[in-house]
């Protein structure tokens, strides 16, 4: 998330107060739905209320991690293997930025590592963490931290990734640049990436953390890690974009799962100079993966947005070619969490995903325009539901009546995809985020792939 005039770029699209109000969070007076248009329905389940029963063998849970600070997802694969990916930092708190939860004794690095222990099935040992592109709400910066490390060499700041690795060891490691961190753009002039790479030396020094190139085109570098025979031609990450790298076209349909795929790939940031400008957004250069587990599909890219121009000055866009080649999906993590610079109409046509997961921080994530673009029935037929972590009155009169309220959970909390049965049926769960009970709120399926 580019930083500057951020409140000025955002579109701050909320819901109405309604005689029928459910307060959320214990948020100080956050409250939802509409009598205008209803929202979606939670299943009658009877998980609700109690715990969540969590990850079982052959399972793929895909945890969204609310802290109200920045973005994480932590993902636990069918046979156990672990990934996080981001693990960002905001500690400024205003009038239009999400409350922290639980609350704010602590960073969110702290919280998100308490958190993983609380679900992964090996404790403490995560074998994969991914941060997507150098931004303090997805890796962390100096800025907002917990303390500085001490007798490290190079210390760094307890931020993000930084912070979550006091607590939880990492096997291996991608980041959007590695190894070469001024190109196509540099990066080594921004904090977030200065304190990134000293962490992550410490780490490759002290405690054997690996670190990989992320190779676009190639479905074997996140592979499963403990049982890959039991899941063989069943499980499979293909990175679609990354560094301003995308795929050019669509894996066929008999390459799904084939370890050796290489698809072939183009770097539209060298085809204007304009690109390669140091001021040039790290949105556009995220890392993007499409994970297919069974018939199940799921997409993330990170903060992917913004123009990118070709050798004539035309935006290329970006979002749009990576949407085409990661192709329909059942569940897609919003772009850019969904700001009025992203999910483009293109994009959006392209995956036509049953269930849209938005990673929240800031009231103008859940915005007008994008909620149009996401629930446009032109776009592509078929009911669908957005989730975002959070969700606040912020703006009581505007968008009551619109039409996209009926696609909108109103429910906030720690979002949980769960993909089961080898991959064949999926459904969402909310988490409780104001204490550490993991208590289901609302269940929302299951639906057949």
């Amino acid at each position: 998330m580019k930083r500057k005039n951020l409140s000025r770029r955002l579109f701050l699209g909320q819901c109405a107060v309604s005689p029928f109000v459910v307060t959320l969070l214990g948020s100080g007076g956050a409250c939802y739905a509409t009598d205008a248009v209803p929202a979606p329905a939670s299943a009658d389940s009877p998980e609700i209320g109690k715990p969540y029963a969590g990850w079982k063998e052959g399972d793929l849970d895909l945890h969204y991690i609310y802290t109200g600070r920045a973005e994480s997802s932590f993902q636990i694969f069918p046979d156990g293997t672990s990934m996080l990916l981001d693990a960002g930092e905001f500690h400024v708190q205003t009038a239009k930025r999400t409350p922290f939860l639980p609350n704010g004794a602590r960073y969110a690095g702290e919280w998100i590592a308490r958190y993983i222990k609380r679900v992964n099935p090996a404790g403490d040992h995560v074998d994969y963490m991914m941060c997507s592109h150098f931004h303090s709400d997805h890796c962390g910066v100096d800025t907002f931290s917990a303390g500085k490390t001490s007798g490290r060499g190079d210390d760094y700041f307890l931020s993000g990734f930084a912070q979550v690795a006091e607590y939880i060891h990492f096997d291996e490691v991608f980041d959007r640049a590695y190894p070469d961190y001024n190109t196509p753009v540099t990066a080594m002039k921004m904090r977030e990436t200065q304190n990134w790479l000293k962490f992550v030396q410490y780490q490759e020094k002290a405690n054997g953390l690996k670190r990989t190139p992320f190779i676009v085109g190639r479905g074997n570098q996140i592979v499963l890690k403990k049982s890959p025979e039991k899941y063989k031609g069943q499980f499979q990450i293909l990175n679609v974009c990354g560094n301003g790298a995308i795929c050019l076209e669509a894996p066929k349909p008999e390459d799904e799962f084939n370890p050796n795929i290489a698809l072939p790939t183009d770097n539209l940031f060298i085809k204007n100079p304009e690109n390669l400008k140091s001021g040039t957004n790290e949105n556009p250069l995220s890392l993007g993966f499409r994970l297919s587990y069974g018939k199940f599909r799921f997409y993330t890219g990170g903060d992917i947005s913004g123009a990118v121009l070709d050798e004539k000055g035309r935006d290329v866009g970006i979002e749009v070619l990576v949407g085409r080649t990661v192709g329909k999906v059942h569940v897609c993590k919003a772009n850019h969490h969904a700001s009025t610079n992203a999910m483009r109409a293109g994009f959006v046509q392209a995956v036509q995903a049953k269930v849209y997961i938005n990673n929240v921080w800031h009231k103008g994530h859940v915005n007008d325009k994008t909620m149009r673009i996401m629930t446009s029935r032109s776009l592509y037929p078929g009911d669908r539901i957005v989730c975002p972590t959070f969700y606040d009155v912020y703006n009581p009169d505007a968008f009551k009546s619109a039409p996209w309220q009926k696609d909108l959970v109103k429910v906030g909390g720690h979002v949980v995809v769960k993909a089961y049965d080898g991959g064949t049926k999926f459904k969402v769960y909310y988490l409780e985020p104001k204490d550490e009970s993991m208590i289901v709120k609302a269940v929302y399926g299951p639906w057949e792939c």
